[in-house]
């Protein structure tokens, strides 16, 4: 017989499931604002930091790009002038999102013009501007043309000594009766013309309200109090939030709290400030949670056949947003598995789910498809690397509820089989409604040596989860199981280390109750046989391993629950 140090890293070296330390993406090189050649290629880019894979998302004119899901895409310049593309792109992980600032993309057949956009640096909104006498203020213009090019700068349509830059620093200004004009005009090589013409009164009381400072992403624990706060300037303010362009009711004062941050609270959060004068609306707060500790990633190795001896595997998805139907990586790995030592794999294994009699989805060859390659990579599967062989993959999407994977042999023969459960991110998935794997079982024939019965899973995510494991031998024969394990030893692993382990539950109390928490079926005999454990485990690989005591053989059914 093979000793569990033969076994076990047979199984991760399958399975490659591993957690590192995460980070949500944060953008660190925003996309630039270009001129180009009316309808010639430009080439846009991001960089971000973070824990990878990201997937990218690109807009032009606030409205998301078919296709554009790269770091970097190539776009067409504007066709004529006084036309300007705004481009932006979303970053995404698991753990949640980043967004960059607008980049924009003119095309130039003449001078520069303004592509609609300028602002004051000290208070931050459009014109008309008024000001507060005595406070500095500055005036940028934007212009898209053809490089290099003069600017200057005019007040009441006279020409400002040394005012030849983009911005116009006003210090000191001295109140007003009526408004100022400021315009600017640039001139390069094809062309003149005037960018910008902008009356301005300076008061010696604020107007509207003006904010100074910037939103911020919240990133907070799921269940953790959080804290949005508006900081603006202004007589006799008023202040009213929203939520993802939804009033959000009583929400009416500068700061808005929040205690046990709940997924549903998660989006995009503004303030529209108020004042006898005019109302001024912030920019987006985002409020995420990170990733809570939950199981991912779950694979079990046993043996199967058919008929009778098909390995099934049971699992249940929650979490997946309402209407929304997230993909899952589905596998069962025989010829692959020889690669790693297993020579009783079988050799030509056929997956099939069900939604309880229902089939919904099957593969028999996975085919060597690019598609399944880059998702196992994705994932960080162990590759296929024959596309030739039997091995059976399938991409299916599952919206919350329970499934059943049926892991057969198609000649008939016995074999070994690692049945693999992936989550996967799409670039469309908001953090917020990523899809959970809440609990796995498996019942398959349970011998010795490499025919052992081993569930692999990892813990993704920030803190510890606290999960449920049993192994059910006497308890199936209530369900008309013949053959079933008669005293089954539960072991639990990580890495190569023996964490935790039981032979016979007692009827414990506390195991009792998790299970009814769970909504595991009831063990009704204290003095049976079967085994179980609690654990609370922090983010990172695990295996559980279920054998017969003093090498007995049967029937057994592995079962990982998720507890609060």
């Amino acid at each position: 017989m093979k000793t569990f140090r033969s076994v076990l890293p047979m199984l991760w070296v399958c399975a490659s499931l591993t957690v590192h330390a995460e980070r949500p993406p944060h953008i660190v090189t925003h996309p630039a604002s270009q001129t180009g050649i009316a309808n010639e290629p430009v080439t846009l880019s991001v960089q971000a930091e973070g824990t990878p894979p990201f997937a990218y998302q690109w807009y032009r004119n606030y409205k998301a790009l078919d296709g554009a899901t790269d770091r970097e895409i190539t776009v067409i310049a504007p066709p004529a002038d006084r036309t300007i593309d705004h481009y932006q792109v979303t970053v995404t992980n698991a753990l949640g999102f980043d967004g960059s600032r607008v980049a924009y993309l003119g095309g130039y057949l003449s001078g520069p013009y303004l592509p609609g956009r300028y602002t004051f640096s000290s208070d931050g909104f459009e014109t008309p501007f008024q000001g507060k006498a005595g406070v500095d203020a500055s005036l940028t213009a934007l212009s898209v043309g053809q490089k290099p090019e003069t600017m200057q700068w005019y007040q009441d349509g006279q020409p400002i000594p040394g005012a030849n830059g983009p911005t116009l620093y006003l210090e000191n200004p001295q109140p007003t009766s009526q408004p100022v004009t400021f315009s600017v005009r640039a001139t390069n090589a094809l062309g003149s013309n005037e960018l910008v013409r902008v009356p301005v009164t300076f008061s010696r009381n604020l107007s509207r309200p003006v904010f100074y400072d910037s939103p911020r992403q919240h990133t907070v624990t799921l269940g953790a109090d959080a804290e949005l706060r508006v900081n603006a300037r202004g007589e006799d303010l008023a202040y009213q939030w929203s939520h993802d362009n939804v009033v959000v009711a009583g929400a009416t004062s500068p700061t808005l709290s929040f205690s046990a941050v709940t997924l549903e609270q998660c989006g995009i959060y503004t303030c529209l400030v108020s004042n006898p004068h005019g109302e001024s609306r912030t920019g987006f707060y985002f409020l995420s949670v990170k990733d809570p500790p939950r199981l991912s990633n779950l694979s079990i190795r046993a043996r199967t056949g058919s008929d009778a001896g098909t390995l099934i595997v049971g699992f249940v998805v929650g979490n997946a947003p309402s209407g929304a139907a997230p993909f899952f990586l589905a596998r069962a790995a025989g010829p692959a598995l020889r690669a790693y030592g297993v020579s009783e794999a079988v050799s030509d294994p056929l997956i099939h789910v069900y939604r309880g009699n229902s089939l919904i989805s099957e593969n028999d060859d996975w085919g060597g498809g690019t598609w399944f390659s880059d998702q196992a990579r994705a994932v960080g599967a162990f590759p296929f690397t024959d596309p030739a062989s039997r091995d059976a993959a399938l991409l299916t999407s599952f919206a919350s509820g329970a499934y059943t994977l049926q892991i057969q042999s198609k000649d008939g023969g016995a074999g070994i089989v690692l049945t693999e459960i992936y989550e996967t991110v799409l670039p469309s998935a908001s953090h917020s409604s990523l899809p959970r794997l809440s609990n796995v079982s498996a019942r398959a024939t349970v011998g010795t040596g490499e025919d052992i019965l081993i569930a692999g899973f990892a813990v993704a995510g920030h803190g510890a989860r606290r999960v449920l494991i049993r192994g059910a031998g006497p308890a199936l024969e209530a369900f008309g199981v013949s053959g079933a394990l008669a005293n089954p030893v539960l072991e639990l692993y990580q890495g190569s280390t023996l964490i935790a382990a039981n032979d016979n539950w007692s009827g414990d109390t506390a195991l009792t109750n998790a299970a009814q928490t769970a909504g595991a079926f009831a063990w009704t005999n204290p003095q049976s046989k079967d085994a179980a454990l609690i654990a609370a485990l922090e983010p990172g690989a695990y295996s559980v391993q279920i054998r017969g005591a003093g090498e007995t053989t049967g029937v057994a059914l592995v079962e990982l629950y998720e507890l609060p």
